[in-house]
């Protein structure tokens, strides 16, 4: 009995390896080209005259002025730029959730690997002490 809860840890474990350890078929990674979508920002102002997008790494990527924009004197065109700026990072903060790069979901994996391999050390010398004290207790009674 002890032996088969001890497989059916190590299993359960090593299941939980193999998904750490898997990308979800046709998931590009972020840092391959063609890969997944950043995480971005998108900001108007000015009735969408001039919109902004913002990426996740802090950077305006592009601000577009409608020619109707061109109207405004250069004074009203930095002060809705600025707005849609700030709402494109508005936007960004109150979308989901940023994923972990690749490098933190790297080591992640390798520290839940190690607790895995720790775990399972831990998991065999107690079956180990608990199968020994059984045959102690066995033996004792003859």
């Amino acid at each position: 009995m002890t032996g088969m809860a001890g497989s059916e840890l190590e299993h359960l474990l090593n299941l939980t390896r193999a998904v750490l350890g898997s990308e979800p078929q046709g998931a590009a990674k972020p840092d391959q080209p063609g890969g997944g979508p950043k995480a971005e920002g998108r900001g108007e102002a000015a009735d969408g005259l001039i919109r902004a997008t913002v990426s996740a790494d802090g950077e305006i990527t592009s601000i577009d002025l409608a020619p109707r924009a061109m109207r405004m004197s250069s004074e009203e065109i930095g002060e809705h730029v600025a707005t849609a700026v700030n709402a494109a990072f508005g936007d960004l903060r109150a979308g989901p959730a940023a994923l972990p790069d690749a490098a933190a979901t790297e080591r992640l994996t390798a520290q839940a690997r190690e607790l895995q391999d720790m775990s399972m050390r831990q998991m065999r010398q107690m079956t180990q002490s608990i199968s020994d004290l059984m045959a102690q207790l066995h033996g004792g009674r003859r």
